[in-house]
């Protein structure tokens, strides 16, 4: 059974308040085994046999929707995903000790199109700090069509 995070975006801010302990009885409902919330960051672990990511985002976004009555975006990875992002290294580890550097790590839900790529891109260009991640590490900024997430 694989390990998933899904990480819930605006969850619980303004208006929209709710307690983990209650999504976690959400994902447990939708027969998700083995959940565990994230209070701090708001995000589920959680264990499937379902490997369709796509099939688990709609169905998370759908259940939650329709308990909590508003939308809530998704973005699923597995802990193997998670890992291979966090083993990427886009920079020096002394960049990143110098407390002027920041290191970000973005999900895109699909394939960025074209318009959106060159916006992106533009960050390379201009600061040369934008790189994309986990794919074949050499820190072109090209999108592939397998991997969407971005450092």
């Amino acid at each position: 059974m694989a390990k998933h995070i899904a990480f819930l975006k605006a969850i619980n801010v303004g208006e929209h308040k709710i307690k983990m302990d209650h999504v976690k009885k959400l994902f447990e409902k939708m027969d998700f085994e083995n959940v565990e919330t994230v209070i701090v960051s708001r995000n589920v672990v959680f264990e499937t046999k379902t490997k369709n990511s796509v099939f688990i985002k709609k169905k998370i976004e759908i259940e939650l929707e329709k308990s909590l009555g508003y939308k809530v975006a998704t973005f699923i990875r597995t802990t193997n995903e998670i890992e291979e992002i966090f083993e990427f290294k886009p920079v020096l580890k002394s960049d990143l000790d110098n407390d002027q550097n920041s290191l970000y790590v973005g999900f895109f839900d699909r394939q960025p199109g074209k318009d959106s790529q060159k916006k992106l891109q533009s960050f390379w260009y201009s600061s040369k700090s934008f790189r994309k991640s986990i794919g074949n590490g050499d820190n072109n900024p090209k999108f592939n069509n397998n991997k969407k997430d971005c450092i």
